[in-house]
């Protein structure tokens, strides 16, 4: 038997001879003492112990290479693995939701653009819609134009103007305008004539360089997160676990460095935070992320699981097309056979709530998995 053959174990040692000798017999080529040479072989090697020779090198250049070695890979595993990458952890995929609820009032006054004039705006006028997932909308600034019918009137003269009715063609949609056009130029207007809801918005905010609600920047939100880590049985919310009464949620608000888990945020500070003018932004509409970040070391108590925000603006201060704004027909009521409606253009902030969810705890079997892995 060759030397190879010796270093195989040794019960496989038989199957193998076992295996040989009945190929070969069917192939006719080997006698009857050489198969019995073959068993007797492997059965007597079954009861042989092999070890492999340990050869001792007297160098202390490769004896310091060899301990270089080493002390290396100890090193990767207790301050790479262990510490830094927490390879003794095991992590989870949560179940994350978040809601939230919007308080304030303002006051209007703008005697001026009787379509606004004096009035008081709540919550269920400047938040539309109520819910929305994962996000919540404000309106700061409005373009209203009240009362209109469906009728004939002129289109705004920024977008057809005209000075003859060959400008005008008849039946034509006016891109990006109000209606469609009758054929006919408004000299009154210098504008084509269209047949639309009328009067036709006019696209110019009522206040010069302000929005119209000023006051929204103390408007509050109070988000609540809620995340559940499945494979720890681990509950959390963004609400911290010693409040105990409303009276606490009543009078915090939210600030980085004075009051970092309260879950009440004034809306100024949130811009604020995010490196904007709260009124610049409020004029022409924005998108803010609200992202809520979850890094919880389970191996300590549940009570050091907290979140920690960070709020960023999504859209740049830009030249073209700027903001955020949509409109919507308020309501429509019949008054003597005829339709009514008050036109709105909003301009909005868009608050997009993000959670990150991520925990981690000591697992037995994942350390010794990961440090052996990392021994290899």
């Amino acid at each position: 038997m060759t030397e190879k053959a010796r270093h195989v174990i040794p019960g496989c040692r038989i199957l193998i001879s076992i295996i040989v000798v009945i190929d070969i017999n069917k192939q006719g080529r080997m006698s009857c003492a050489t198969c019995c040479g073959y068993l007797k072989g492997a059965l007597v090697s079954f009861f042989e112990y092999d070890t492999p020779k340990i050869v001792h090198i007297k160098s202390k250049k490769v004896g310091l290479l060899n301990r270089t070695v080493q002390l290396a890979v100890i090193l990767y595993i207790v301050i790479w693995v262990i510490v830094i990458k927490k390879g003794y952890q095991d992590t989870d995929i949560p179940i994350s939701a978040a809601t939230t609820k919007l308080k304030g009032v303002d006051f209007t006054n703008i005697t001026k653009v009787p379509s606004i004039g004096a009035r008081i705006w709540d919550v269920a006028d400047y938040v539309i819609p109520p819910q929305e997932k994962d996000a919540f909308f404000v309106m700061t600034n409005m373009i209203i134009t009240p009362n209109q019918t469906q009728g004939v009137c002129g289109e705004d003269p920024e977008l057809a103007p005209c000075t003859d009715d060959s400008e005008c063609t008849k039946d034509m949609p006016v891109p990006v305008g109000s209606g469609v056009m009758t054929g006919v130029c408004n000299k009154a207007t210098n504008s084509c004539e269209i047949h639309a809801w009328c009067p036709v918005e006019i696209d110019e905010p009522p206040l010069k360089d302000s929005p119209v609600l000023t006051d929204s920047k103390d408007f509050t939100v109070l988000i609540k997160n809620y995340v559940y880590f499945p494979k720890f049985n681990v509950r959390r919310r963004n609400i911290p676990d010693w409040i105990k009464k409303d009276k606490y949620l009543s009078k915090c608000r939210w600030s980085r460095d004075k009051d970092p888990y309260c879950p009440i945020f004034r809306l100024e500070d949130l811009i604020s935070a995010a490196g904007e003018d709260y009124l610049v932004m409020a004029y022409k509409g924005g998108v803010i992320d609200i992202n809520i970040n979850w890094d919880c070391n389970l191996d300590y108590a549940e009570t050091n699981c907290r979140p920690t925000y960070t709020i960023s603006r999504v859209d740049k201060n830009e030249t073209v097309s700027p903001g955020w704004n949509f409109r919507r027909c308020e309501y429509k009521n019949i008054v003597q056979g005829l339709w009514y409606t008050i036109y709105h253009h909003y301009y909005w902030k868009s608050w997009q709530v993000q959670h990150s969810p991520y925990a981690s705890q000591h697992w037995c079997w994942v350390r010794i998995v990961n440090t052996v892995y990392s021994a290899k």
